[in-house]
């Protein structure tokens, strides 16, 4: 199973695989990294993530991807069990920061102006090359 996550969120995914008790990989490319979460038929139990090595703060690192391609590969095994919650808890919780970082970004960009005082001087204002990637991420609504 192929697609892109604009199309097919992570949590109808992850819901999909879990009712057709598969077991296998999702490999997720989005626009942070890869991302790797292990099913057997009905739990979650291991996930790794660009920023988390292991475990489920990488599952939830997924869950704040909106853009990006997954593949869902069958019958690949991790000899690792990091994650050991029931798979509704881990969805629900994803969901929830999912929501929660939505929430807080509306907030940072509808509710923020920002304006140059007539004071500032403009030739004494910097910015460095990973400031500027930063902002623009921000302006993007994106983590």
């Amino acid at each position: 199973m192929k697609g892109s996550l604009e199309s097919f969120s992570l949590e109808e995914l992850l819901q999909a695989i879990n009712q057709s008790k598969k077991f296998g990989r999702i490999d997720i490319q989005g626009a942070h990294g890869q991302y790797g979460i292990y099913i057997n038929k009905d739990s979650i139990y291991h996930a790794f993530s660009p920023h988390y090595e292991r475990g489920i703060n990488a599952l939830f690192e997924a869950f704040i991807e909106a853009k990006g391609t997954f593949e869902f590969k069958e019958m690949l095994n991790s000899k690792y069990i990091t994650i050991s919650k029931p798979f509704l808890d881990l969805i629900t919780e994803g969901l929830k920061i999912k929501e929660e970082l939505s929430d807080l970004n509306s907030k940072i960009f509808d509710d923020t102006e920002f304006e140059l005082s007539h004071e500032t001087n403009l030739e004494s204002i910097s910015i460095s090359g990973s400031d500027l990637k930063f902002l623009s991420k921000l302006g993007k609504g994106m983590p």
